[in-house]
């Protein structure tokens, strides 16, 4: 099989597989945020100054929420699945994208195989690939930024580097705000002074570039302004990029993370992350110097991650852009260390790691949640045995390494798909959340439902009973005598003689429970 076809075989084969049970579980409460807003969207018709709760939400543009809306919209319905459901199309789009852009400058086996180590990464595959967050979509978009830079500034056709690259800022930052303006700044510093083009900056093309950055931006703010002043959105924007820097937590932690942080990168993108051994060989820079394109990604990335290196409260999932740079840096020096220690070294890790998960997934077994799971065995057995195909593949052939982890992996995607996500849609901690709000809104189906002080609240139990009672909730400091209300009696402890207590929902916070209670119970 030639690497393209085993290529887009494996591609289609990941598509049912990871949106095999994508609904199953609960959502967490960013992706709560995330559907809430646009369903507010959808029955407010605001969709540049969007709602949460009936307030105004600034802390994101509307770009994703619109593409969470399109989802609900052509589907019919709004649940986890449909949320979900863009971030797993994005996935596959930022795949393909990597390989078509490594092909380029690289050979077919290399496009294929970066390809598919950033989508069978540890934390893309059973992590990222299930949540319906921005992060795909917006780390594809200052992917391609990326080469777009290098792909241009080769041709020197400046007028189209400078106007696509404003333009796909501009749609990053419409995802995400100002990090997309820190990648456009760093990475074009690095880019130019890499092409020693650096005069270019001062350029009628770059001008056009910024103009369309700008037409961009002033269009969203003269839009956003007829309901909202401007002045508050931006400074939340801000905020929101300042709040987990060292500016915010101080000294102390940044040190702290500063020292932490490759030790977390290295275990959230397992297995890849073990190819990590090959940066330790003594000829590094001479072996990545021979090709200019993996020297340009290499120095991307470091002009880039210091910013995330030293900022305390990262998530991975805010580094997905850089892992097909530091991927492939790491797969050349693996293709150009053959018969050394070091290579030696990173097939022996991989090849423990396979053979760990392939002992360890009989622990579904013995697990209280997973045990009982119907048709068990044959689930296990249908992911199990292409995982041990794959593991002898691993040993016994060279040049089958690491095509035949990408295969373990996504075999080892379908057995996690078949029986840990079911598992999870039941015993997780969102599940009673989940069922209990679903309950609440058929109860309340036909009155009015109104939250008392918004913070009782979390954002997924509001996408819940948003998305079932078909009309969006809202937030009160009053006590009506007739209405439905949400509101926790841990904090409001002195009303608690004065509802009526009709129901409640478990949340996942330290109070535990939101009540459902019911106007006034007034005393003679």
């Amino acid at each position: 099989m030639s690497d393209r076809l085993f290529f887009l075989v494996l591609l289609a084969i990941s598509l049912p597989v990871l949106v095999l049970n994508l609904g199953k579980v609960p959502f967490i409460e960013d992706e709560g945020i995330r559907g809430l807003v646009a369903l507010e969207m959808e029955h407010s018709g605001e969709y540049v100054s969007p709602t949460l709760y009936g307030e105004y939400y600034y802390k994101k543009p509307p770009l994703w929420n619109w593409v969470l809306l399109a989802s609900y919209r052509i589907s019919g319905v709004a649940n986890e699945f449909t949320t979900r459901l863009p971030a797993v199309l994005f996935l596959l789009f930022f795949t393909l994208t990597i390989y078509f852009v490594y092909r380029k400058y690289l050979d077919e086996r290399f496009a294929v195989l970066n390809a598919l180590l950033f989508l069978t990464c540890g934390r893309i595959l059973f992590w990222d690939s299930m949540l319906g967050l921005i992060d795909i979509a917006f780390s594809w978009i200052i992917f391609v930024f990326f080469w777009w830079l290098y792909h241009f500034q080769k041709k020197e056709k400046y007028f189209a580097l400078y106007i696509g690259a404003y333009g796909l800022i501009a749609v990053a930052f419409m995802l995400k705000a100002v990090p997309a303006i820190v990648f456009l700044i760093l990475t074009l510093l690095v880019s130019h002074l890499y092409h020693r083009t650096w005069k270019k900056l001062i350029s009628l093309e770059h001008l056009a570039g910024i103009m369309v950055f700008l037409l961009v931006l002033a269009s969203y703010l003269i839009a956003f302004s007829q309901n909202q002043p401007i002045e508050k959105l931006l400074s939340i924007f801000l905020d929101e990029s300042t709040q987990r820097t060292v500016l915010k937590h101080g000294l102390a932690e940044a040190v702290l993370q500063f020292l932490t942080f490759p030790f977390e990168m290295i275990y959230h993108f397992l297995p890849w992350s073990v190819l990590s051994v090959t940066l330790f060989h003594k000829n590094v820079r001479m072996i990545l110097s021979k090709n200019p394109f993996i020297t340009y990604t290499a120095l991307v990335f470091l002009a880039n991650i210091w910013v995330y290196w030293s900022s305390p409260e990262v998530y991975p999932r805010y580094l997905l852009m850089f892992i097909p740079l530091y991927l492939g840096v790491c797969l050349y020096l693996y293709d150009q260390l053959i018969s050394t220690r070091i290579r030696k070294i990173a097939d022996i890790l991989l090849i423990a790691l396979a053979s760990a998960v392939l002992l360890g997934s009989v622990l579904v077994f013995f697990h209280q949640n997973t045990v009982e799971i119907k048709g068990l065995w044959w689930k296990w057995m249908i992911a199990a045995l292409p995982m041990a195909m794959a593991v002898y593949y691993m040993i016994r052939f060279d040049n089958y390494r690491l095509s035949g982890f990408c295969v373990f992996l996504i075999a080892a995607r379908l057995g996690f798909s078949l029986i840990v996500l079911p598992a999870r849609s039941v015993h997780s901690s969102g599940a009673g959340t989940r069922e209990d709000a679903l309950r609440v809104a058929d109860l309340t189906a036909d009155h009015d439902l109104l939250i008392y002080h918004h913070d009782t609240l979390r954002y997924e139990v509001g996408f819940y009973l948003t998305a079932k009672r078909g009309r969006p909730l809202s937030t009160t400091d009053e006590l009506p005598q007739e209405a439905y209300l949400l509101t926790n009696l841990a904090n409001y402890s002195t009303l608690r003689d004065r509802l009526q207590v009709v129901d409640s929902i478990r949340v996942r916070r330290e109070e535990k429970y939101v009540y459902l209670v019911k106007g006034l119970r007034l005393r003679r």
